[in-house]
């Protein structure tokens, strides 16, 4: 917590040192991995600054096993003066209390289903269909920075579990509810694209799901389909 504190009281602050204490400190590696590629040095600041308030900051220690860990996928670009990669850790799931365990389950679903979408993304063969896998994989991306999120305040505040009386409760799914919610959004994402109006009752069939268990899309999502007339302006389809 101290080499936090100094590097936030430093005058002149070594983003590539920030960076490494947020690794070193923080088990969100979807954040790490943003800080690592864009160097943004404002939220690498905000992000410390919450870490520091950790009354019992400890760093992240690598498991004897990795079982029941998940595994970070290396960052894309190559080490170079401008971009430097600090290697990615494991979490030991069986550490955190049971409350965590369920949003940790929720992340390690998310991690797998977006290894399929990368596989499908090799074999995409038209622009569409490649344009569809990456709005899934930027979800994914913001849904694994959101678990890690209720991770890091789950664990700030022991008391009460993963709730953080600044901000509303997240809600926490069964590993069952996010393969459902992954699917949904592939499915909604890919009709969109090439819109038939014979499926609009499968189309949906998802947004219903997706409404039941207060999953959000993108806002472009729902926009594009209020201009489909698949749902109205005061449908119950989240949008973030």
């Amino acid at each position: 917590m101290e080499e936090i504190k100094a590097w936030l009281s430093s005058s002149e602050k070594n983003i590539d040192e920030g960076i490494a204490l947020f690794q070193k400190y923080s088990r969100n590696r979807a954040l790490f991995l943003y800080l690592s590629r864009k160097r943004d040095e404002r939220k690498l600041i905000y992000e410390l600054e919450k870490l520091s308030k950790f009354t019992n900051l400890k760093p992240v220690t690598q498991p004897r096993s990795v079982r029941n860990k998940i595994q970070t996928p290396q960052p894309p670009a190559p080490d170079t003066e401008d971009h430097k990669i600090i290697n990615p850790r494991r979490v030991n799931r069986e550490d955190l209390p049971d409350q965590l365990k369920v949003i940790y389950d929720g992340v390690a679903e998310a991690y797998k289903f977006q290894r399929v979408v990368h596989e499908k993304m090799k074999l995409a063969t038209t622009d569409e269909d490649r344009a569809a896998l990456r709005a899934d994989l930027i979800k994914l991306d913001d849904d694994i920075a959101a678990g890690w999120e209720a991770i890091d305040r789950g664990l700030l505040n022991p008391d009460t579990g993963s709730e953080d009386k600044t901000q509303p409760a997240e809600k926490q799914y069964t590993v069952q509810d996010i393969k459902a919610i992954n699917s949904a959004r592939t499915f909604i994402s890919r009709a969109i694209k090439k819109f038939n109006p014979e499926q609009k009752d499968k189309l949906l069939d998802r947004i219903n799901l997706m409404i039941g268990l207060e999953a959000a899309v993108s806002i472009d999502t729902r926009n594009k389909l209020i201009e489909l007339n698949v749902i109205d302006q005061n449908s119950n389809l989240l949008g973030k």
